[in-house]
């Protein structure tokens, strides 16, 4: 799987080499607030993005993917080891998981986005990609922080089916603000840029999150339905994907 995507002044493209990998991970570890690089036994499983400043070369944002089966999505999948997906995978095939996704400290993050999104379009045409999953982070380990945008995750984007728990602080999320009043501006402005993208693509999320001590994160699971992207969105990603600009 290759896949190089250049949009003005950006190009996306996936690591080949060692200093490609420790760069990412020199990146991911200033945008995690990890001492050091941030680095983890998934990352030998995963094909690395880099989105970088052709002028300047230097790195903007980066990502990992990887395309996984009904099996691997329950059991090799980073996410599986937050969520029981045994219920899940029983549902889907051909899934790209995406994750470790962040952007250079004070840097736009709606170019890079575009450029991102564009990229991970050829791959998902490339390998007629069914699902993409991840784990949407809110930046704070305090999920109430985010109270707003939870109980607009509760009122209008629960999983379909049930995604279990695993062993981890857990905060239901459906239980816990289904009942509040929603106020959809104000939710939406907690809500960070990538999850707001997966939701305007009709992802959905699960009904609970979990709490990462470790990147001071607070997440939950997202699932994104390719052949349920509105077809509106679905031209646009195109246009980024394979027009000119």
């Amino acid at each position: 799987m290759t896949m190089t995507l250049r949009k003005g002044c950006l190009v996306a493209r996936q690591a080949t080499t060692d200093r490609d990998i420790a760069r990412v991970q020199a990146l991911r570890g200033q945008c995690f607030g990890v001492t050091g690089s941030d680095r983890d036994q998934y990352d030998r499983f995963y094909d690395h993005v880099l989105i970088e400043d052709a002028r300047s070369q230097q790195l903007i944002a980066t990502f990992r993917m990887a395309v996984m089966d009904q099996k691997s999505v329950a059991t090799r999948s980073y996410s599986s080891q937050f969520y029981d997906l045994h219920g899940f995978a029983g549902n889907c095939s051909q899934v790209l998981e995406i994750g470790r996704f962040c952007v250079a400290p004070d840097h736009p993050s709606a170019d890079v986005l575009r450029v991102a999104w564009g990229a991970l379009t050829h791959v998902v045409d490339d390998q007629n990609i069914k699902f993409m999953i991840g784990c949407s982070s809110f930046p704070s380990t305090d999920p109430t922080q985010y109270s707003d945008a939870l109980t607009l995750l509760a009122h209008r984007h629960q999983a379909p089916i049930t995604i279990g728990k695993r062993a981890f602080e857990n905060v239901d999320i459906k239980s816990t603000f289904v009942n509040q009043p929603l106020d959809a501006k104000r939710a939406m402005s907690q809500v960070p840029p990538l999850l707001k993208t997966y939701l305007g693509m009709q992802g959905w999320v699960s009904d609970h999150g979990v709490i990462d001590r470790q990147l001071k994160t607070f997440h939950v699971f997202t699932a994104v339905e390719i052949a349920k992207i509105p077809a509106a969105r679905a031209k646009a990603l195109r246009a980024v994907a394979y027009g000119s600009g």
